[in-house]
């Protein structure tokens, strides 16, 4: 038997739940399941990406699972009679809403600015190196709440040395890693391939610390990096970065938006792995981003020229590295290949619609391209 007091409690933890959930659980199961095939981390606020916030124009399977090349071809995206049509710009609105999106944070770039500071200090202090942000922070083409901050720890020449002869990589990554485990005691520190890395917030801000010998003042100084079973690889990553920075220049920065772009399609799917160094020096090369053209038309050119190169080595346009990848597997190409190639698909419908003026059907097709995470409004 319940008594009133009971009652009465009961009643009021049914109105702290909030009539949302009381909502979902009676009704507009529909709604329901698309919010919850809707899984992208980038947002602070992930109600921009929210069925509740702005209806869809189209209707889309419940049980469509987007991940792969066959679901993303049998998608039929049916436009909502009581949705009227959107304007033509809704789309380029809605894309650069994205973009948005995607830029980190102050607060997140407060965050890697302080452990840049510590970590640097450091290697400075105990290691004599010189230490150098690269990777996509340095290129500015990182996405919220996604992407680890590399730093460059040139080390003396000396350093590395031993009886006049080079010491091993792994040797050098351990005393890397000694040293960074000696001030930051509370915090994991561990090794991933070639850096040291250290994961502040447990994982959230992560620093990637590469440690790397200068072998030549050539080209802005050419470096040579841990690689595997001990030896030691040559690089550039200033060279790098200061290409992809003119030629981000020269699209009047369009290549970072779809750099951006394509490196957050590829994350909207668990099982896509993409190397987001390679497609940005493919697509710096290409000229793909250059003159006036639509977003979407951007993203056709990006994937076009990443399709013909997923299964092949690039020749890197500095001749720096012998070939760049933009998968590490057979079976990662694969999967790779069959995405872009569906999307590429999925672009050829977008834009169709798009010129045709049906925007709402336009809209649908980049809901499939995005596995559902291309924002509801502009």
């Amino acid at each position: 038997m319940t008594s009133n007091g009971e009652k009465l409690i009961i009643g009021s933890f049914a109105v702290l739940i909030g009539g949302t959930l009381l909502a979902s659980l009676l009704g507009d199961r529909h709604k329901k399941s698309r919010r919850r095939r809707r899984s992208t981390v980038y947002y602070d606020d992930e109600r921009d990406l929210e069925p509740e916030v702005e209806e869809e124009e189209v209707d889309l399977p419940d049980d469509l699972d987007l991940e792969d090349e066959a679901a993303i071809r049998r998608a039929t995206p049916v436009s909502r009679r009581k949705k009227a049509e959107q304007p033509p710009d809704e789309i380029r609105l809605r894309f650069q809403r994205l973009v948005d999106l995607l830029e980190p944070t102050h607060g997140e770039r407060d965050k890697y600015a302080s452990h840049q500071h510590t970590v640097t200090r450091r290697l400075e202090t105990y290691l004599e190196a010189t230490v150098l942000p690269v990777g996509s922070h340095a290129r500015n083409t990182y996405l919220r709440k996604s992407s680890d901050l590399d730093l460059f720890a040139v080390l003396p020449p000396g350093s590395a040395l031993w009886g006049g002869n080079r010491k091993t990589s792994t040797t050098i990554l351990n005393n890397v890693r000694a040293e960074l485990a000696a001030r930051f005691r509370d915090t994991e520190i561990g090794k991933s391939g070639p850096s040291v890395l250290v994961n502040f917030g447990q994982g959230s801000y992560a620093v990637d610390v590469v440690p790397a010998i200068r072998v030549s003042a050539q080209m802005n100084g050419l470096y040579e990096i841990p690689a595997s079973e001990g030896g030691w690889l040559r690089t550039n990553p200033v060279a790098h970065n200061k290409y992809l920075m003119e030629q981000n220049e020269a699209s009047t920065g369009k290549l970072r938006k779809i750099c951006m772009l394509v490196k957050y399609w590829a994350r909207c799917r668990k099982s896509l792995s993409l190397h987001s160094f390679t497609s940005e020096i493919i697509l710096a090369d290409s000229g793909v981003c250059k003159g006036v053209k639509s977003y979407g038309e951007l993203l056709h050119g990006a994937f076009s020229r990443l399709l013909e190169y997923v299964d092949s080595p690039y020749p890197d346009p500095l001749r720096i590295s012998e070939s760049l990848c933009l998968a590490s597997t057979e079976s990662k190409a694969k999967k790779l290949r069959g995405v872009l190639q569906t999307s590429l698909e999925r672009l050829d419908a977008a834009l169709k619609a798009e010129r045709a003026g049906r925007i709402n059907e336009a809209l649908g097709h980049y809901q499939v391209i995005f596995n559902r995470n291309f924002p509801l409004k502009a």
